[in-house]
C-alpha cells in the first residue's frame, strides 16, 4: 500500500509505463499517471481513498479486465473521466459524503464491467454528475445500494452492453436522467430489477434505439419526469425496439408541461403530472390524453 502519492511518469518521458501483476494495493494520496505515460492496473483491486481528485490522468490509463477501481473517501472526491472495468464507489467508516463524477464540463466516464454506487449500510452517498454534465457510458451491470443515489447533468446515460444488462436502485432517491439504450456488438437487453424494497425507476426521459429490448421485472415501475414535444419527448422508442413487461408493471408521464406520449402498448399508463395540468397527447396525432 502507498501512504501517499504514486507518480507515473514526469508530464515529458513518453516512455515511463507502469503496470500491475495483478496485485490489489492502495493510495492514500493522489495517483497520476502524467502525460506521455501508460499505466494497465492488472485484474487486482485498486483502492483510492484520498479526498479531492485522488487520479489524475494526463497520460493513458488502460482497465484490464476483472479489474476494480475502488474510491473509499470519507470527504467529498472527484471520480476522473476515464474508462475503467469494475468501478466501486463506497466511502468506508460510516461517512455521509459526495462523488462528483468527472473533473471538467463534458467528459465521459466508461465502465466495461460492474457499476456500484454506495455501500448498502446506511452511509448516505451521493453521487453527482451535474456540476459537469459528465455522460456515462455504462457496458454492465449498475447497482445503486441503499442509502445512495445518482443526481443526473445534462450528459446522457447510456447502457449499451451489447447483450443482457440490468440496472437496480436499492434506494429509490435516484434521476438516472437522460437514458439511452444502445448497440455494441450485439443487441442490449436492459432489464430495471426491482429491488423488493424499491420498484421504482426514475428518469429524465429514456430513448430505445432500433433492435434494443427494455425489459421491466416483476412489479417495477416507470417514472418519465420530463416534459417535452418530438425529439425532447420523454420516451422514445425506435421502429424495431422492443419494450418487455407484464400485467403488473406501470408507465408513468409526470412531466408539468405539454408532453407527447409514446405510441406503444403499456402495461398500464399513469399519466400524473407533477405540477399543474399541462396537455398529453399521441405522438404523431392531435389525439389528446384526460
Amino acid at each position: 500500500n502507498i501512504a501517499g502519492n504514486f507518480v507515473i511518469g514526469n508530464g515529458t518521458n513518453a516512455g515511463a509505463t507502469a503496470s500491475a501483476n495483478n496485485p490489489s494495493f492502495s493510495v492514500a494520496g493522489v495517483m497520476t499517471v502524467a502525460a506521455g505515460a501508460t499505466y494497465t492496473t492488472g485484474s487486482g483491486t485498486l483502492t483510492l481513498s484520498g479526498a479531492g481528485t485522488p487520479l489524475v490522468v494526463t497520460g493513458t490509463f488502460t482497465a484490464s479486465t476483472n479489474n476494480t477501481v475502488v474510491y473509499s473517501a470519507t470527504t467529498p472526491a472527484n471520480v476522473a473521466a476515464t474508462t475503467y472495468f469494475n468501478l466501486t464507489l463506497a466511502p468506508t467508516g460510516g461517512s455521509d459524503t459526495t462523488y462528483t463524477l468527472g473533473t471538467v464540463a463534458a467528459q465521459t466516464i466508461r465502465t466495461d464491467g460492474t457499476f456500484t454506487i454506495g455501500v448498502g449500510n446506511g452511509t448516505e452517498l451521493e453521487v453527482n454528475a451535474n456540476t459537469y454534465g459528465t455522460a456515462l457510458d455504462v457496458r454492465g451491470h449498475l447497482t445503486v445500494k441503499e442509502s445512495s443515489w445518482y443526481t443526473p447533468g445534462s450528459g446522457i446515460m447510456t447502457f449499451r452492453r451489447g447483450n443482457s444488462q440490468t440496472v437496480t436502485d436499492e434506494y429509490g432517491a435516484s434521476n438516472f436522467g437522460v437514458v439511452q439504450i444502445s448497440a455494441n456488438g450485439g443487441n442490449t437487453n436492459l432489464t430495471y430489477l426491482d429491488s423488493g424494497v424499491n420498484y421504482f425507476w426514475m428518469v429524465r426521459r429514456l430513448i430505445v434505439d432500433a433492435s434494443q429490448t427494455f425489459t421491466m421485472s416483476s412489479d417495477a415501475e416507470l417514472g418519465l419526469t420530463d416534459a417535452g414535444t418530438g425529439a425532447s419527448r420523454p420516451l422514445q422508442v425506435a421502429s424495431g425496439a422492443v419494450m418487455a413487461y407484464g400485467t403488473s408493471n406501470k408507465i408513468h408521464y409526470n412531466g408539468d408541461a405539454a408532453t407527447e406520449v409514446e405510441p406503444i402498448s403499456y402495461p398500464a399508463l399513469h399519466i400524473s403530472p407533477s405540477d399543474g395540468s399541462p396537455t398529453f397527447t399521441i405522438y404523431g396525432t392531435a389525439q389528446t390524453l384526460t
